[in-house]
């Protein structure tokens, strides 16, 4: 950050994330895709620190899923598409080092399609981000509930838009 000038960005991330969507009956385990956007406004206010708070919307493809036995079969069953989404609010902080950044994001989730009242709706996210250029970054980042259990892992890349611009 040149000359100690406070910047505000606008970021989006796009990550495939796994985990979450393994359902296990006995020796079988079934996987489940998910996706997640997320998008923020960042406040970096001095040269390694930022701060911001944004939205995650994330598609859960093990929604619901369960392995119930009908007449001695198993039968899978999962959510309808439409309450597989979930939408959360967050705000984090993250310590730049040169192109290395590591995070710490903690959320809340506002809407889920499928309302577990065993699942908090709290959450947290620890990672680091690698930028790739002044826009582009990669994202390994462990999604986890009451700091402990791991929800989702996120692999990701973002683009970001300073303002006031970057001048050279």
């Amino acid at each position: 950050m040149p000359g100690g000038n406070s910047t505000w960005t606008v970021t989006i991330t796009g990550r495939v994330t796994a985990g979450n969507g393994t359902v296990s009956d006995g020796d079988r385990r079934r996987s489940f895709g998910a996706l997640n956007v997320s998008t923020a406004v960042r406040r970096h206010f001095y040269r390694f620190g930022s701060v911001g708070s944004g939205l995650d919307v994330t598609y859960d493809g093990a929604a619901a899923a369960r392995v119930d036995v009908v007449n001695g079969r198993e039968v899978e069953s999962r959510a309808p598409a439409s309450r597989r989404m979930t939408v959360g609010v967050y705000g984090g902080y993250e310590h730049v080092l040169a192109r290395l950044s590591i995070l710490f994001d903690v959320g809340y989730t506002a809407f889920r399609g499928v309302d577990n009242p065993d699942v908090p709706r709290l959450y947290e996210r620890y990672g680091a981000r690698f930028r790739l250029s002044d826009h582009f970054w990669t994202t390994f980042a462990v999604r986890t509930l009451k700091g402990r259990k791991a929800n989702f892992m996120e692999l990701g890349l973002g683009y970001r838009v300073r303002f006031p611009p970057a001048t050279n």
